[in-house]
């Protein structure tokens, strides 16, 4: 929440997120409020406020502040050529390319707020987790690994040559925060 005593303007105050948008609002009475939910985790988060209407308001920046990431809700696949995104609406970027089939890769695995954020400590960063290929009946069957710090890898080998196949990441260790299973 952020307040601000003026004369009549309209202000346009912008979160230094990337996934957040900007809010423009009159003052009324040179009061106004602003309610915004951030995204992306960061030490230096902050505002700037700007006078979109010419009444002479001079342009401001807030104090840094910190986001920090929530307890962790999901878990995040991350696949060659795929790098995180905190804060996006998939928590990640990049462009998957054909692997060869019997030919193994190194897949990531990220506990994760609601907001792709990764959560390397408290609840849900040190679940144990189990990944699945159902759909290749002759790859290997993966042993369950913990998460460390909210990551752990696996690597991978698909044996049966597909157009697609799917990866799905589970929480097994039966404990809260039940972390939700992800399909890729």
């Amino acid at each position: 929440r952020v307040l601000f005593r003026s004369p009549a303007a309209n202000v346009k105050l912008e979160p230094n997120d990337d996934f957040v948008s900007q809010i423009t609002q009159p003052l009324v009475s040179g009061t106004t409020h602003y309610w915004f939910t951030m995204k992306t985790t960061k030490s230096d988060a902050n505002f700037t406020a700007t006078d979109e209407d010419g009444t002479a308001l001079a342009s401001d920046v807030s104090t840094d502040y910190t986001v920090s990431a929530a307890s962790a809700t999901k878990l995040l696949i991350l696949v060659p050529d795929e790098t995180p995104l905190e804060g996006s609406s998939t928590g990640k970027t990049g462009t998957v390319q054909t692997r060869t089939a019997g030919v193994t890769f190194r897949i990531t695995i990220n506990a994760c707020d609601n907001q792709y954020n990764n959560v390397t400590s408290g609840a849900g960063s040190d679940e144990s987790i189990k990944i699945l290929t159902p759909f290749d009946d002759y790859d290997e069957d993966y042993s369950e690994k913990p998460l460390i710090l909210g990551t752990t890898w696996f690597d991978l080998k698909i044996v049966t040559a597909k157009p697609s196949h799917k990866i799905i990441v589970m929480d097994v260790d039966a404990t809260e925060p039940l972390l939700q299973s992800v399909t890729q």
